[in-house]
């Protein structure tokens, strides 16, 4: 749900019940109050769940636990539902989308049997919802559509108007953007019948989003404003961060880079005060893409390392002090912890499987940056202090000499590493590592090699990377590649984003595209110059099943948003074309 358009929550947006301190400690009250009503002591419970589902996941997950015990020792089905369904959302907010369904599903069993047409609505929503973070519309589209039957039988208004916003969410994934706009007016009218402010801001949020697709961006502009104004009316400060990053975004892409930077900057300035950590890691990595576009990469390394940090602090303190703080403010019975012990564990699965995860993908982003930096930086002085030939030729050559044999090292240790793994997620993390660092550890091993040290034979280039990373994979079956290059050489500012765009797209083709009983599997590379001076058009992809993963879709991996930044500093644009297989088509230009 919060991902990189940087459409983020509003997509999907569900609308919380915030709790204060305050609050949150009178509702632990009420559930350690064992004279109080089954029913009310479980509406606390679920009420605390709630209260901390965004930012404090690990505990909100302890809550719906405690939820799901006393419903069943109970025998409250209803509450039981309720228990799994928000159980299920925690899994899908952290991408573990096969023990969502399991989730939601036991959820929908429980609503049926009672006939509950609200819970209904709530599970069918959230099975769409699982479907389109996968881009799987058409599934997505099916349980939408349940949903809003469901909730249409409930007489729920306010959750028939969220029903429409999804449906015009996932046609807007289609790319039917007339159908989109249909559905999200439809919600916005309710929304306003109903008098309800925030909902009004956030149906304006997703119509300005269809009109980003569409690449209207003065209509996407209008509508951000609209919610913007609305959000404001009601104090929404949460909503209006994101807004604020909407905003930005779309200056971005007009290449308005100043009102970007200020759009997004007080995104950040106005969520630090909410002790939103989520929120603000995403305006730190908003901020990041800005001085990307605009080439400051000293200052988006800065705001990455910033969004990287709290990310880490979520996942470190979290564990660690999550449950001990709750104990200690709410002094937890000792006859519950047999309860707690049994969240305790689920959360423990939870966390040591994206800790895991989420360390070695930062250790890997941290290390090919600090080589990126210090091949750029070294690069730079070299080519700022041209006074005598024979003197830049020396250094340059010093350069790249010592660039590849510390690039080699740390290919090799990663090799090393290699080792000593038996998860095949990580070993492939590591691969995709040290391929990375061989596309650009071939670069400065060729400069080195000869007499040209700016240029080297790009066609010989790109056939021994493809060739390298054919070999690399060791498929069973053979994969050939159609070569078309209309250019002698690059210099190295532009070869080396170029070498690892195509190590990445090609490296998952060789994964991912094909199968033994594929017909004459083939990767295709073509770098054909353009009518306007110093413009190229790239062509990378193949001829396999197809990929199911589009450039904006939300849970998008490390390798995707690489392809992103490489692109952008190539001063380029990216699509992915339609046809068999996945190709996708980048044209650039290099500034003289």
């Amino acid at each position: 749900m919060k991902k990189s358009l940087i459409i983020f929550s509003f997509i999907l947006f569900l609308f919380p019940s915030f709790c204060s301190a305050q609050n949150k400690d009178s509702l632990w009250a009420i559930y350690n109050n064992k004279s109080q009503a089954d029913t009310t002591r479980l509406i606390a419970l679920y009420s605390l769940a709630n209260s901390y589902l965004d930012n404090n996941p690990y505990t909100s997950i302890v809550f719906a636990q405690l939820e799901l015990q006393l419903a069943e020792k109970t025998n409250q089905p209803k509450y039981k539902g309720k228990a799994l369904n928000l159980i299920g959302v925690l899994h899908k907010n952290k991408g573990l989308y096969p023990s969502a369904l399991d989730y939601f599903l036991k959820a929908l069993n429980i609503f049926e049997s009672i006939k509950d047409n609200r819970g209904r609505g709530n599970c069918y929503a959230n099975i769409g919802n699982v479907y389109y973070e996968q881009t799987q519309f058409t599934k997505a589209l099916l349980y939408y559509k349940k949903s809003l039957k469901a909730r249409q039988d409930a007489g729920d208004k306010n959750r028939i108007a969220s029903s429409y916003g999804d449906l015009g969410n996932v046609y807007s994934g289609m790319a039917d953007f007339e159908t989109a706009l249909k559905y999200h007016n439809i919600a916005l009218k309710i929304r306003q019948e109903m008098g309800d402010k925030q909902g009004e801001g956030y149906c304006y949020n997703n119509i300005g989003v269809v009109y980003k697709n569409k690449a209207d961006y003065n209509n996407a502009l209008q509508n951000y404003f609209k919610c913007l104004d609305a959000l404001r009316q009601v104090d929404d400060k949460k909503g209006v961060t994101y807004c604020y990053n909407n905003i930005g975004n779309t200056y971005i892409d007009l290449k308005n880079y100043k009102l970007a930077l200020l759009y997004c900057d007080s995104s950040l300035q106005t969520v630090k005060p909410l002790g939103d950590i989520n929120a603000e890691r995403t305006a730190y990595q908003n901020l990041a893409q800005v001085y990307v576009k605009t080439g400051k990469y000293k200052e988006a390394y800065e705001y990455q390392t910033k969004f990287k940090e709290l990310t880490d602090s979520i996942f470190n303190e979290e564990n660690s002090k999550q449950l001990g703080d709750m104990k200690t403010s709410f002094e937890v019975e000792r006859a519950e912890t047999e309860l707690n012990a049994k969240a305790d564990k689920q959360e423990a699965i939870l966390l040591e499987e994206e800790k895991r995860q989420q360390i070695i993908i930062y250790a890997s982003i941290t290390l090919l940056l600090i080589v990126l930096i210090f091949s750029f930086f070294l690069y730079k002085r070299v080519k700022a202090t041209n006074k005598q030939k024979q003197t830049i030729e020396h250094l340059f050559k010093e350069v790249h000499h010592r660039v590849k044999n510390n690039l080699q090292v740390i290919a090799s240790l990663l090799n090393l590493q290699k080792a000593y793994i038996n998860d095949t997620k990580i070993l492939d993390i590591f691969q995709d590592c040290q391929n990375r660092v061989y596309a650009m550890a071939t670069i400065h091993e060729k400069l080195y090699e000869q007499h040209a040290l700016s240029n080297i034979s790009f066609n010989d280039y790109i056939k021994n990377l493809i060739t390298q990373l054919i070999e690399t994979y060791k498929l069973k079956f053979n994969v050939k590649y159609n070569l078309e290059v209309d250019i002698d050489s690059f210099d190295l500012d532009t070869l080396i984003p170029i070498g690892l765009l195509t190590n990445e797209i090609i490296s998952n083709s060789l994964k991912y595209a094909f199968s033994e009983t594929d017909e004459n599997p083939a990767i295709t590379f073509k770098l054909l110059k353009t009518p306007q001076p110093n413009s190229f058009t790239m062509l990378i992809g193949d001829n396999g099943k197809g990929s199911q993963v589009g450039l904006d879709d939300h849970h998008t991996s490390f390798g995707m948003e690489l392809i992103k930044i490489l692109t952008a500093q190539l001063h380029g644009t990216i699509k992915q074309l339609p046809g068999k297989g996945t190709m996708y088509q980048i044209n650039f230009h290099i500034p003289k």
